[in-house]
């Protein structure tokens, strides 16, 4: 634990990486460039046809390719590499870097503009889709975390759209609403039918706690919530979530019991005070009548009593740990 008052920086925390750790992770995307390039030069110079097109096809692709693979920075690279070996190696007077044709200078112009264009759009595009996935693996792990699981219900074809989970990767997956009942607990299982079936009736929102048995054989207690809506299609469906609480039943059920041995520890103790004041008397009053026709009487109440006594002494010896406990 840090000191209160004492500000760490982030850079003491969190050590960033070398310059030589940061250029050594970037080879890839400038190797990729560099290896983009030379097979769309290769395949140029092999099949002359292709470098006659106006905006040099294989070139392209490779820009393309390396800004979805690697990002801009790898765009770029190709981009400079693309125009370089054009230059040089395609476009007239060859082995030189300059051109000597105006159309030439133009066809150029308007194939680095388009490249970039195109390096931009698939780097934004691969960048979209890093944040999408990210938010979707952060979207999962906060379910599994939290014990919650979407479901969406199909009221035409009773078809349930279950979400995914960290330890489930295959995106989302639909089964029957008989499959999601079989799992209910069977003590269970008409009460949640019939609240599932009140809420299509009326259309208001659906809300029932249940026990349920997994296939690993474990049961856990599910909170299951959901609304009705419509989709664009004018289909009526439910969307809800199931929770997990078999946390917070178990807690429940451990303040219950605790809240009982307390209140019956409680009694137990009111009980051993006159109890043991009526034990004295019951002696007292055996000793006076001993030798009549009495005696017998007071001994059995005196040794029910007594027995009394020890079941409190019982009870008290019991509770007494569990209400230290809590």
């Amino acid at each position: 634990m840090w000191s209160v008052g004492v500000i760490v920086p982030l850079r003491e925390i969190y050590k960033p990486e070398s310059a030589l750790t940061h250029w050594v992770r970037r080879v890839p995307a400038y190797g990729a460039a560099v290896l983009a390039s030379g097979a769309a030069l290769g395949l140029s110079l092999l099949i002359p046809s292709i470098a006659d097109k106006p905006f040099f096809l294989l070139f392209f692709l490779a820009t393309a390719g390396c800004a979805w693979l690697f990002g801009i920075a790898s765009g770029l690279t190709s981009i400079v590499l693309n125009t370089l070996a054009l230059i040089y190696f395609v476009l007239l007077p060859r082995h030189s870097l300059r051109l000597a044709d105006t159309d030439d200078v133009v066809r150029l112009s308007v194939f680095v503009i388009a490249s970039g264009a195109i390096a931009w759009a698939m780097a934004r595009l691969r960048s979209t889709q890093q944040a999408l996935t990210l938010a979707q693996e952060r979207f999962e792990l906060a379910h599994e975390i939290a014990k919650i699981w979407s479901w969406e219900l199909d009221l035409a074809t009773g078809k349930v759209t279950w979400s995914s989970t960290v330890k489930r990767r295959a995106g989302q997956h639909e089964d029957p609403v008989q499959i999601w009942l079989e799992l209910v607990h069977a003590d269970d299982r008409d009460r949640v039918m019939a609240a599932l079936k009140r809420a299509v009736e009326t259309g208001k929102p659906y809300e029932v706690e249940f026990r349920a048995t997994l296939p690993d054989g474990s049961l856990r207690w599910i909170a299951s919530s959901g609304e009705f809506y419509k989709n664009p299609k004018g289909q009526q469906r439910m969307i809800g979530v199931n929770v997990d609480i078999t946390v917070r039943k178990q807690t429940e059920k451990a303040l219950e019991a605790a809240a009982k041995g307390e209140l019956a520890g409680e009694l137990a103790h009111q009980i051993n005070n006159p109890m043991q004041g009526l034990m004295h008397a019951l002696y007292l009053l055996h000793q006076q009548v001993s030798g009549s026709e009495l005696t017998q009487y007071s001994g059995v109440a005196q040794s029910e009593a007594e027995r009394v006594s020890q079941l409190v002494k019982e009870i008290l010896r019991l509770y007494s740990e569990p209400r230290r406990a809590f």
